[in-house]
């Protein structure tokens, strides 16, 4: 192998990109943050800089991205081998998929306060279904981020989240335990 594409070849697996995905409401906003907050490209709003899977050439500039879906996304239930081959396709040979919890009850009031379901048992049954549709769907490595660990003890968490998908722990993103309100 010529040193040129020993070199390409060390840059794609020193490149990673990270999926995080859940049900609405179980977390994928704050654990978008915290890898954000600790070298990451991407958005922790509701429309991603990747929606559409546009030019996987946007991505070039770098090293470490954040993907961030919650299922479903306006009623709707990506493609998710899709977002890994938009993945793939920029670039990035490893892909660490982040799957997020919460207890499901909090999940539920939640959905309901935030006009994603219009009653508990509604939500409980897009929960159910949104797992199914994950756990069908990703690939390894995955990790599974409990939102009641992060919240319980933030910055031990972070550092340890940080840690799992191999970035430096640079920043504590400040957390607010959102179940409290339920």
């Amino acid at each position: 192998m010529s040193a040129e594409i020993n070199k390409e070849r060390e840059a794609a697996i020193f490149r990673r990109a990270f999926f995080i995905v859940g049900p609405e409401s179980s977390g994928t906003r704050i654990t978008t943050k915290i890898l954000l907050e600790n070298g990451c490209f991407g958005s922790d709003k509701h429309i991603q800089p990747t929606d559409g899977l546009r030019d996987p050439d946007t991505l070039n500039p770098y090293d470490f991205v954040v993907i961030r879906r919650s299922i479903p996304h306006n009623k709707y239930y990506p493609d998710i081998g899709q977002i890994y081959g938009y993945l793939h396709s920029a670039g990035f040979e490893n892909v660490h998929t982040i799957v997020t919890t919460r207890n499901w009850n909090y999940i539920a009031r939640s959905q309901v306060k935030e006009g994603y379901a219009g009653a508990e048992s509604e939500a409980i049954l897009s929960t159910q279904l949104a797992y199914k549709h994950i756990f069908d769907s990703i690939s390894m490595p995955y990790t599974i981020s409990h939102y009641s660990d992060l919240v319980s003890n933030p910055l031990e968490y972070q550092r340890w989240l940080c840690q799992r998908v191999g970035l430096e722990f640079i920043k504590e993103v400040e957390i607010v335990n959102g179940d409290e309100k339920y």
